[in-house]
């Protein structure tokens, strides 16, 4: 490979993104060619070589296997010859916490843009990286336990393509992540904020549906504090998160007959049998039809035209959330759809809710707030999927944004705890510090780390 400055370098680790450990029933790949050598090379995966391959960069290996990398990694995955990053023997805990290769990693960059893919990266790594490396560079931290995924790949490849057009991640104050010039999650958030005074159209409940409550009560409990609380057989078991005694979210058990594991937002209207019917005339579809529950309040759940599931609450009793914006709760939804201008359209005719652009640099972020509402009482924001490489574009929906003290923090003990880090942290002006995630059972959020109000 020629080495180009403007070509992305990727620092590549082995043990752990391409030989996966600390699972159990990985497939083997058998190499006729290698007899009596390390048994868990077997666990390599030769598709992984075309995929790294076609990535728009320079390959630099950046591991303990050193000078064997080559001849028993890279050809077994059909890589050519690639340079071998000089790295010192571990000699004890880094200064700084930092990991033992990190300094390598950025000395060999020398300003070049970069990706570091390992299992080992922390907070503190991402920080020094950010301090010390004046070009861009986006840490990305692979699962052990399943090595590189297609996520992963979509994660790096969409970076680098941005990297390649000018407009993909730059190195911000507090880490080293992606800067997005395309439609940013928040980006046009400013001071607008959630309100526990519900008007119709505001989201007033959200919940989550989950093959394992128990697996999932405990996954939120470390990260933000929550409490479950199981419901009756009065409710079907559905049951409460609390926060400091209030409630700030609800939670049941799904099967995988029912759905996938997911959050989902609910919209407070005054009339649920017309929101139903709204549904239906803009071209949507009612999931479950209007219900009462005790009188608590009615529900009904709902698909968007572009089959996008969200829940619309008509309160009785019990009006909602009892707490949204601080620490720990709901502050932000967005939609990631296909089609802003027909998402737009539909919820307007469902909800009666008011858009507005809010330009930046490189597009418009459209953001929503209910009818007659202030601004600042602006709740979400319509994302067009296709925009942002780290989504699906066969799955939209709906996200929620949990406030938190820190977003980097916050980020690692996803994964310490068997989630899945979906978008590393992002710093944006006046907006914050905010990161993509999913539980250890697939169910999509996001987390952000709010910049304060002006004069605050």
């Amino acid at each position: 490979m020629i080495r180009s400055y403007r070509s992305p370098l990727l620092f590549l680790d082995i043990d752990g993104p391409l030989i996966p450990f600390g699972g159990a029933g990985y497939p083997a790949y058998p190499d006729p060619a290698d007899t009596g050598g390390n048994p868990l090379l077997e666990r390599l995966d030769p598709a992984l070589g075309p995929r790294l391959a076609s990535l728009p960069c320079e390959l630099v290996w950046a591991t303990t296997w050193m000078a064997d990398a080559n001849p028993l990694v890279g050809r077994r995955l059909g890589l050519p010859e690639l340079p071998v990053l000089d790295l010192p023997e571990p000699s004890g805990p880094e200064p700084e916490g930092l990991h033992w290769k990190t300094r390598s990693v950025v000395a060999w960059a020398d300003g070049r843009p970069f990706v570091w893919v390992d299992d080992e990266i922390t907070s503190e790594d991402r920080a020094w990286v950010a301090a010390h490396h004046p070009g861009r560079a986006l840490l990305h931290r692979v699962d052990p336990r399943t090595g590189l995924t297609g996520e992963d790949f979509g994660v790096l490849g969409g970076w680098l393509r941005g990297v390649e057009q000018g407009r993909g991640a730059a190195v911000v104050s507090g880490g080293c992540h992606a800067r997005r010039r395309q439609q940013s999650p928040a980006q046009g958030r400013g001071t607008a904020m959630l309100s526990t005074d519900y008007r119709d159209g505001s989201p007033n409940w959200l919940d989550l549906g989950t093959p394992d409550i128990d697996g999932a009560a405990g996954f939120y409990r470390g990260l933000f504090g929550w409490d479950y609380e199981p419901g009756g057989q009065e409710v079907g078991g559905y049951g409460m998160f609390r926060l400091g005694g209030k409630t700030v979210a609800g939670g049941m058990t799904v099967t995988p007959e029912q759905g996938p594991s997911a959050w989902t937002v609910y919209f407070r209207t005054s009339d649920l049998d017309a929101t139903a019917a709204a549904v239906r005339e803009a071209g949507g579809a009612v999931a479950f039809e209007p219900m009462d529950v005790l009188d608590l309040g009615r529900m009904a759940v709902f698909t968007d035209p572009a089959g996008v599931a969200f829940a619309a609450w008509q309160p009785g009793r019990h009006k909602g959330l009892d707490e949204v914006t601080a620490v720990g709760t709901l502050c932000w939804t967005e939609l990631y759809t296909p089609d802003v201008a027909a998402a737009a359209a539909f919820y307007r005719a469902v909800f009666g809710w008011e858009v507005a652009g809010m330009p930046f640099e490189g597009g418009t972020y459209t953001m929503v707030k209910p009818a007659g509402a202030p601004d600042e009482e602006a709740f979400g924001g319509l994302v067009p999927i296709a925009a942002d490489p780290v989504e699906d574009t066969e799955r939209p929906y709906w996200t929620p944004y949990f406030e938190v003290a820190d977003c980097d923090a916050t980020a690692a003990r996803v994964e310490e705890s068997g989630g899945k880090v979906r978008l590393t942290p992002v710093s944006m002006d006046g907006v914050g510090r905010f990161a993509k995630a999913a539980d250890p059972f697939g169910a999509r959020f996001a987390v952000i780390t709010s910049a304060p109000a002006p004069g605050a």
